[in-house]
């Protein structure tokens, strides 16, 4: 049975795919294929176990020279029975690597990413502006206005990117955005010294630094650089607003998980066919997002013992 010994839990939005994607073509690393197995969010059965185990090929590399197996499923870090799954099936010992990003645009992005999939009917004020901040109130609150936005069909729920534990967890934008609430979770089961904190900003302004930072944290050689370094892989890409467009941005943002290919190449297209990656946030809706989160920094400060101020100022 071949099973990771090390795992990448979120955040959703900030990076995983292309630290994923760095990682696979590493000569002592083995990357789950999908990227996303889900496996820990749902029960774990024998039918379940074996299939996990099929997500993890060595596709040429010399077994006896692979030291790491791993993978990225990015809603782990919000999964309530994920740390708990996790420890119970691979022990204390297994490492983790969690990317964070300004939970002010990881918020954004994970709305823009709903909507370019049709799924997200509300505007940006509605899904991601609440009558409080204060951080209990608002996750009840989005948790109703998630519930009513589907009666009202103002969400459109599809099976193919529901969670098993939780189906709406993708909707939870703001929720999903207080990292500190769901790395407590993982505190509980696991030794610090398991836990790497990566910024996406770090990750995207110094890739190799950022990338030898993960060599170092996973023990394996420091002197390997990917050929892609620096390419930032699954942008949430706005469509343009017709049929062909959302399904262009459906088709491409899949394709690109699962292939090693020219990612250049295949954003130029996406974004000429699909639409584009620059988009607007009103005003009153980032400066609210900033008030919230100014809490939440201060409580992730403390919480891995690193001042997030001076990345996410």
């Amino acid at each position: 049975m071949t099973l990771p010994n090390f795992i990448m839990p979120g955040a959703p939005k900030s990076g995983t795919t292309s630290l994923h994607i760095y990682l696979r073509e590493h000569p002592e690393v083995v990357m789950s294929a999908p990227k996303e197995p889900y496996f820990f969010c749902g029960k774990i059965t024998n039918e379940a176990l074996e299939k996990y185990n099929d997500c993890f090929s060595y596709n040429g590399k010399k077994k006896n020279s692979v030291k790491m197996i791993g993978e990225s499923s990015s809603v782990y870090l919000c999964s309530p029975k994920a740390p708990i799954r996790i420890k119970k099936l691979l022990g204390k010992n297994v490492k983790f690597i969690f990317l964070l990003r300004n939970p002010t645009e990881r918020t954004i992005s994970a709305y823009l990413h709903m909507y370019k999939r049709d799924a997200e009917k509300r505007t940006p004020y509605q899904a991601l502006v609440f009558n409080s901040k204060n951080k209990e109130k608002v996750i009840l609150e989005e948790t109703k206005q998630i519930d009513e936005a589907i009666n009202n069909k103002k969400i459109i729920v599809n099976k193919s990117w529901k969670v098993p534990d939780e189906p709406l967890q993708h909707f939870h934008y703001v929720r999903n955005s207080f990292y500190s609430i769901h790395l407590k979770e993982y505190f509980d089961f696991f030794p610090r010294k398991n836990f790497l904190f990566l910024f996406t900003e770090d990750l995207k302004n110094e890739p190799i630094k950022t990338f030898k930072k993960v060599e170092t944290f996973l023990g394996i050689d420091t002197s390997f650089i990917p050929t892609g370094i620096g390419v930032i892989h699954n942008k949430t890409y706005v469509p343009n607003n017709n049929l062909f467009s959302k399904l262009v941005s459906n088709f491409v943002s899949t394709v690109a998980k699962y292939i090693n290919t020219d990612i250049k190449f295949i954003r130029k297209i996406y974004g000429f066919m699909a639409g584009s990656n620059k988009f607007d946030i009103d005003h009153k809706t980032r400066n609210y997002l900033n008030s919230l989160f100014q809490q939440e920094k201060e409580s992730l400060s403390k919480l891995i013992g690193e001042d997030v101020s001076s990345v996410w100022n």
